[in-house]
Parts: structure tokens; C-alpha cells; sequence
């Protein structure tokens, strides 16, 4: 059985309400970054946060590792 996460507004906001797993919201992020085109198109491993995601992770482009770290 996977350890479920409470979810901050902001995440919550992007996944929809928890608890769940942290791999549900992996890919829920995930999910969020495909339909909103947010990743860079001249390195698919950067992040180009909108709005919502950047309070999370920071408005800066990074790596998609650093939006995984951030949740």
C-alpha cells in the first residue's frame, strides 16, 4: 500500500484533491505539463512553468527533476 501525501492548495489546485500517492501526483504533474505545453521545445527535460506550477516550483525555467523535488 502506498503512503498517501495531504496536498497544499497550490498543488491541489493542478492535481485535484488528496490525499494520493506521491506517484499519482507525479503523474498528475506530468499530466498537467503535457496538456499545457510547458516544456521547453529546445530541451524536453526543462520545465517552462505557467502561472500555477510556478508557485510551486518558481517561475524560472529548470529541470523537470527540480518540479518532481518540489512536490
Amino acid at each position: 500500500v502506498a503512503a498517501t501525501e495531504g496536498l497544499s492548495p497550490d498543488v491541489a489546485e493542478i492535481v485535484g484533491k488528496g490525499p494520493m500517492a506521491r506517484g499519482q501526483i507525479t503523474s498528475a504533474i506530468w499530466d498537467y505539463i503535457h496538456k499545457h505545453k510547458l516544456q521547453a521545445e529546445d530541451d524536453g527535460r526543462e520545465i517552462e512553468p505557467d502561472e500555477k506550477l510556478g508557485k510551486i516550483v518558481g517561475s524560472k525555467r529548470g529541470h523537470w527533476f527540480t518540479v518532481i523535488l518540489a512536490m
